[in-house]
């Protein structure tokens, strides 16, 4: 608390609800605290049919939710554990510290408490974030954890034990398989355990592991899972499971030395993977041989939940300290380019084609060109004017970082001839070279000679054909060059079985 050295009584206080001043000796507060980004979220859930429904528990704030642009209040306390129904985003649920559960049907108009945190069996005391989740066919049924594992087949109001949990501690995970509610996993901190029958029965599948934060199961595959730990193991942050959690590798790489604290699957995707940790967001897919920081814009700060919205298509990711944040997915970056000829004559002015994957801005650089650089997407007239052999560089960049591609040698310039008027070539003229909108192919002939002229572009392919039988004296082609793009072509003329080929400049 601190008084201001200039307004008189002015009290200021401080706490993790925000700040606040009072000038009546604290009879009264004024909270000061709007568009600070301070809120401790743990837990977030996304609306699957309305963008940017988001519901957050905050510590010591209650529970919150933004809807339409504008954040409001919804239940009090500590604010835990979450969810926003996928079928209704009237119908959600929110959570206090150690497990008291509220629901609503009309989003917040009116709630009613579904399970207490201080009596017995559902209603038991229990973890801190106590963890709850809604069956994937049916949100009408909910699991929760306590110290066992309970149904609800009526949305909440009535529950009944799943079997006889292995375990002897709160469990502090519970999820259902996304592809198949029958498969379940639970953790109490240590431990994996697993069911195969709805929890009837289950089976303790890994034991003796470091914390265990979070799980993410395949959407299509219940036996793929993905673990991360709350741990500062240098090899031990991340594993992967294949057969249901029997057996792990890590997958934790060169990650820093921090815990992780949430993991999120990106659906359709490479088996994309994001992590939250105590420093910011991580990112991986099987394309990449390592974890890449997806941070860009994000605050260094602990990222305790991570989820996707179905609505939007954003990842949202509830920081502890820093508020709620959201961001795109991983673009897949990859810079190349192209153009249509990359052999030219002297002052010709060629254009750019951009091939690159998941670009958002270009950045061109065009040694021994004119213009040098350039930041459009497709670059037009880039004019070469010696001649040599040119390197051409593209750095293409999303929200992700940038990639870069270096074609050395790219763009080779010749020296070619300029023919203003008719040279005798093989006793074949061609003019004018470089060509404007037209050009004229002359020869001699005694007559009765079966004659083709052909336009080929630099791979060979055959753009234009005029075959006809010539007459006695001077033959005087004429071919129109109007509607031929700027660049490097080759004219053929065949004259019985003997050919005559010259290169020649569209300006």
């Amino acid at each position: 608390m601190r008084f201001h050295p200039l307004v008189p009584n002015r009290l200021f206080e401080c706490n993790d609800g925000g700040l606040y001043y009072s000038d009546d000796h604290g009879n009264t507060w004024m909270d000061i605290s709007n568009g600070l980004e301070i809120s401790q979220i743990y837990r977030i859930s996304t609306a699957s049919m309305n963008q940017g429904n988001v519901l957050c528990g905050l510590q010591d704030n209650g529970t919150k939710e933004i809807y339409n642009g504008v954040w409001d209040d919804r239940t009090g306390g500590d604010g835990m554990h979450c969810i926003i129904d996928y079928n209704n985003n009237q119908v959600q649920c929110s959570s206090v510290q150690n497990g008291k559960l509220y629901k609503t049907e009309n989003q917040w108009v009116s709630r009613s408490t579904i399970v207490l945190n201080n009596g017995s069996g559902v209603n038991a005391f229990s973890s801190w974030v106590t963890p709850y989740d809604l069956n994937p066919s049916n949100p009408q049924e909910l699991i929760i954890g306590k110290d066992e594992v309970y149904k609800s087949t009526d949305g909440g109001f009535n529950w009944n034990q799943l079997g006889i949990y292995p375990g002897t501690a709160q469990i502090d995970l519970v999820y259902y398989a996304p592809s198949d509610p029958n498969v379940i996993y639970v953790s109490e901190g240590t431990n994996v355990v697993r069911s195969d029958d709805g929890g009837q029965t289950w089976n303790t599948v890994t034991t003796g592991l470091l914390q265990v934060s979070s799980l993410a199961i395949h959407p299509t595959d219940p036996m793929k899972v993905w673990m991360t730990k709350s741990s500062f193991s240098a090899t031990d942050k991340v594993s992967y499971s294949s057969d249901g959690g029997m057996t792990w590798t890590s997958i934790t790489g060169s990650l820093p030395g921090v815990g992780v604290n949430t993991i999120v699957y990106e659906p359709n995707s490479s088996n994309g993977l994001y992590i939250g940790t105590d420093i910011g967001v991580y990112y991986k897919n099987d394309n990449l041989p390592d974890w890449i920081p997806f941070d860009n814009g994000l605050p260094n700060t602990i990222v305790n939940d991570l989820k996707f919205s179905e609505a939007d298509g954003m990842l949202y990711a509830g920081t502890y300290g820093r508020g709620l944040w959201k961001s795109g997915p991983h673009q897949i970056l990859s810079a190349d380019f192209s153009t249509a000829y990359t052999t030219l004559c002297e002052t010709t002015c060629i254009d750019f084609t951009d091939n690159s994957i998941g670009a958002t801005s270009w950045q061109w650089n065009f040694p021994g060109a004119s213009p040098s650089t350039s930041t459009a997407q497709n670059p037009s007239g880039i004019c070469y004017s010696k001649e040599g052999y040119y390197p051409v560089n593209l750095i293409a960049s999303n929200s992700s970082g940038s990639d870069s591609k270096t074609k050395v040698s790219y763009i080779h310039v010749e020296v070619c001839a300029s023919l203003d008027t008719p040279i005798k070539q093989d006793e074949v003229r061609i003019y004018p070279n470089p060509i404007d909108d037209e050009v004229w192919v002359e020869f001699e002939s005694l007559g009765g000679d079966e004659t083709t002229v052909r336009i080929l572009d630099l791979s060979g392919k055959v753009l234009y054909e005029q075959s006809q039988k010539t007459t006695n004296g001077l033959q005087q082609l004429r071919i129109d060059f109007e509607e031929f793009k700027k660049g490097i072509y080759f004219i053929e003329l065949e004259i019985n079985d003997s050919k005559t080929v010259k290169k020649t400049v569209k300006k």
